[in-house]
């Protein structure tokens, strides 16, 4: 027959153990919940940079169209071009010859086109050095603008040698200020997609996506560019998303469990 201590002791262990177990579970519980909020912040953090960062860049390089497209100078060559008084090409001239030194003197710039409201096209090919002769720039054409500048990123490459160079466009109206509402022209700024991965470099610890509609138009591997986003979805990972306001693109994070 069993003795009194035998009976007690798995009473004794239960009431040993089951303190431990709860301990145990709160512990963990805990443990996870501040590694979920080390996570989120950390996440939170990545993206906010990211979106400062592509602000930074952005604002460089629309100073530069703003300033272009507000020129009394520049509009004045235009407006010429515009009334057929461009004999010899003189005043097409001047204008590509201005286009190669806002080129050249900033890197990133890839190309400018200016699309005259009689729809004429000046522009400036930085890839290969040339006003006269492109396979990509006297073929870029006019974004609806609403106000301010228009954004438009390129899922199809441009060859430049044996390299693939894929753009961003940012596109603004010629505005005389004499009479705002006249139809001068567009200027469409192209820069190289390599400074929006750049801006949303998260080193090691994530992945960052510029997201246009559904499309991506800029990405670590450019082989992604084009692509869906449902297409580089992968279960072991996590996606977070912030709105860039100046544009209206979608950044994605996209960061390991």
């Amino acid at each position: 027959e069993r003795t009194l201590r035998q009976k007690l002791t798995p009473f004794f262990f239960l009431a040993v153990a089951i303190p431990i177990i709860i301990f145990a579970g709160l512990s963990m519980y805990r443990l996870e919940r501040s590694i979920r909020a080390s996570l989120d912040r950390q996440i939170a953090g990545n993206l906010n940079k990211a979106d400062q960062c592509l602000d930074m860049v952005l604002d460089k390089y629309d100073t530069l169209l703003y300033d272009l497209c507000t020129d009394d100078g520049e509009i004045s060559l235009v407006e010429e071009i515009n009334r057929n008084q461009d004999g010899l090409e003189v005043n097409s001239n001047y204008l590509r010859r201005e286009l190669s030194h806002i080129c050249n003197r900033n890197s990133g710039i890839e190309g400018i086109t200016v699309i005259t409201a009689e729809g004429r096209t000046v522009y400036y090919d930085h890839l290969s050095a040339s006003s006269v002769s492109s396979t990509w720039t006297s073929e870029v054409t006019a974004p609806a603008i609403t106000k301010g500048a228009a954004y438009e990123g390129i899922t199809e490459p441009v060859s430049s040698g044996k390299e693939s160079v894929y753009m961003l466009r940012i596109a603004r109206r010629l505005v005389d200020y004499e009479d705002i509402h006249k139809e001068v022209g567009t200027v469409v700024m192209s820069i190289n997609e390599d400074l929006l991965t750049e801006a949303l470099d998260a080193w090691d610890i994530a992945e960052n996506y510029l997201v246009s509609g559904d499309l991506i138009i800029s990405a670590p591997d450019n082989k992604d560019i084009g692509k869906t986003v449902d297409e580089i979805r992968e279960d072991e990972y996590e996606y977070t998303s912030v709105v860039n306001e100046r544009t209206g693109f979608t950044i994605y994070n996209r960061q390991s469990l």
